[in-house]
């Protein structure tokens, strides 16, 4: 590595732009936008609720967490892995069960009415321990 230099790898300036890597990325969607957006697809669920006559959602794949909430947390992670988890209530709030130690991920997001720590049933998380995990 050369003194001074910002990456520790030449090859990587090919790729990356060494006068941005200690500035923070901007989006260019503005918060108005997101704000909309956010606020559509969530009554476009609660929406379907509603035509199907039924009286909540609970959503498990990241994908579609994403979609209802613009929370993007470890979705590689949990598609196989069952750590989060959301219900939509129809007449009700949005409740996003949030894998613990990450709550800050969610919060501040518009469509999210209460954020509670998840209960996480697999080995992984809860070793043998898995009933004590999942009890009330």
């Amino acid at each position: 590595m050369k003194d001074g230099a910002v990456f520790k790898d030449d090859r990587k300036l090919t790729y990356l732009n060494a006068e941005g890597a200690d500035k923070p990325l901007i989006s260019p969607v503005s918060p108005d936008v997101l704000a909309a957006a956010r606020a559509y697809r969530l009554q476009r669920l609660r929406d379907q609720l509603a035509q199907s006559d039924c009286a909540a959602l609970l959503l498990y794949d990241p994908c579609n967490i994403r979609y209802a909430f613009d929370c993007s947390n470890m979705q590689v992670w949990t598609l196989h892995n069952p750590m989060r988890y959301a219900l939509i209530l129809a007449d009700g709030p949005a409740i996003m069960f949030e894998f613990k130690g990450c709550l800050k991920q969610s919060e501040g997001l518009s469509g999210i009415d209460d954020l509670r720590i998840a209960k996480t049933w697999m080995f992984m998380a809860s070793g043998d321990k898995v009933a004590a995990a999942t009890s009330a």
